[in-house]
């Protein structure tokens, strides 16, 4: 691994499992505007995109009631459905590493900015974090807009930086912002490490203590 000076985390499904909570709420919006109901395959597909996109493509409203939908969504999702989450195992290992080398740490994710702050401190990452910056109320930035809120705060080149990410979403996004990508299998998108290779990356990991290892050498 070369020796990166900043690396970006996205969040749903590579440093948190958020499903629980996430999944509970779509129901819960579903429910509230009688929408037609989902399989389970596809409620998943919500955790980690833009909720205006999801909404739009798994449940085909307009934009009128995209609105309405990501409104509801976001009155439920608050207190015990935010904080109903799981660390992965090593998460805080591998943060505690990449400190300790003083390199640089942020969080560059699609979950709303506000939402992502609350639940980083909650949960005890947010101190490892220099920066953490999410989706605007509208879901109008794109993910590589976010990675490069990232780096302009960092100062460093873009040469020196990694986002490592769960999904197609974040693959892509760190190739638009000509950052290099790790890609991780654990989370809600990327299912083995031949998926992650469709994609330009730099490694794969099945799991937080890889990275680490990767880190390491």
């Amino acid at each position: 691994m070369k020796d990166y000076k900043a690396v970006l985390f996205d969040l749903d499904g590579t440093l948190l499992d958020t499903s629980a909570g996430v999944i509970d709420c779509i129901q819960l919006t579903i429910d509230r505007l009688n929408l037609e109901q989902l399989s389970m395959e596809s409620v998943i597909k919500f955790i980690g995109p833009p909720l205006q996109n999801s909404f739009k493509d798994i449940c085909h409203l307009d934009d009128s009631m995209v609105d309405i939908a990501v409104k509801t969504f976001r009155s439920f999702y608050t207190g015990d459905n935010l904080f109903n989450v799981k660390i992965y195992d090593g998460i805080f290992d591998l943060l505690e590493y990449l400190k300790s080398q003083n390199i640089k740490v942020a969080v560059a994710t699609y979950k709303q900015e506000d939402f992502a702050k609350t639940l980083l401190e909650h949960v005890g990452i947010s101190k490892y974090c220099d920066y953490i910056y999410g989706s605007d109320p509208q879901g109008i930035l794109t993910k590589a807009d976010i990675v490069e809120k990232c780096i302009k705060s960092f100062g460093e080149d873009k040469s020196n930086v990694v986002l490592i990410g769960d999904s197609h979403f974040d693959a892509i996004g760190s190739k638009n912002a000509q950052v290099d990508f790790i890609g991780v299998t654990y989370g809600f998108g990327f299912k083995s490490k031949k998926d992650v290779a469709e994609f330009e990356n730099v490694f794969s990991a099945d799991n937080v203590y890889e990275i680490l290892e990767e880190f390491r050498k």
